[in-house]
C-alpha cells in the first residue's frame, strides 16, 4: 500500500467517527471544533458535513439530520457521494463518542501528512535552476511550511 493509500483509509475512517461523534452529541462539534476544520478532512462529503456543522452550530441552531439537510441538500458533492447514507453509518460505525478528541487528532495528523507529501511534490517541480533570487524562493518555501498548521 503506498503512503498515499495508507493515509486515506486511515483518514477516512476517524472522519466518519468524528461526524459520527457529533450526530451522537452535538457536544462533541465544540471540542472537534478547536482541533480541526473542514479544510482538514480528506473526504469531500465529510468536509461538507463539517462545515455544515459549524455553520449551525456559530447560528446557534441544533445539530441533526433535519438541519445539516437544510444546508446541504443541493449540494453536488453531499448529492454524489450519498451524503445521507455517510452520516447514518458514520453512528453505526462509531466505537464511542466519548473518544472525539482521538479521532480528531487523526483528522488533523493526517491532513497535515497529506500537506507535507504536496508540499514536497511541489518541491520537486521546482526549476531551481530558473530562480534568480534563491533566498527570496527559501524564505517564500519557509513561510508556506510554517502555514500548513
Amino acid at each position: 500500500m503506498d503512503n498515499k493509500s495508507y493515509l486515506s483509509t486511515k483518514a477516512t475512517h476517524a472522519e466518519k467517527c468524528v461526524i459520527g461523534s457529533i450526530m451522537l452529541d452535538e457536544l462533541c462539534l465544540d471540542v472537534a471544533m478547536e482541533i480541526i476544520k473542514p479544510s482538514d478532512f480528506y473526504t469531500r462529503v465529510a468536509e461538507v458535513i463539517f462545515s455544515a456543522m459549524c455553520a449551525l452550530r456559530e447560528g446557534g441552531k441544533p445539530i441533526n439530520l433535519a438541519t445539516i439537510l437544510s444546508i446541504v441538500a443541493t449540494n453536488d458533492i453531499f448529492i454524489n457521494h450519498r451524503g445521507i447514507e455517510y452520516i447514518s453509518t458514520s453512528q453505526t460505525e462509531l466505537p464511542n463518542a466519548s473518544q472525539i478528541e482521538h479521532f480528531c487528532s487523526i483528522v488533523r495528523s493526517e491532513s497535515l501528512k497529506r500537506k507535507v507529501l504536496l508540499f514536497a511534490e511541489n518541491m520537486k517541480k521546482i526549476e531551481w535552476s530558473a530562480i534568480d533570487d534563491v533566498d527570496a524562493e527559501i524564505s517564500k518555501i519557509s513561510e508556506s511550511l510554517l502555514n500548513m498548521t
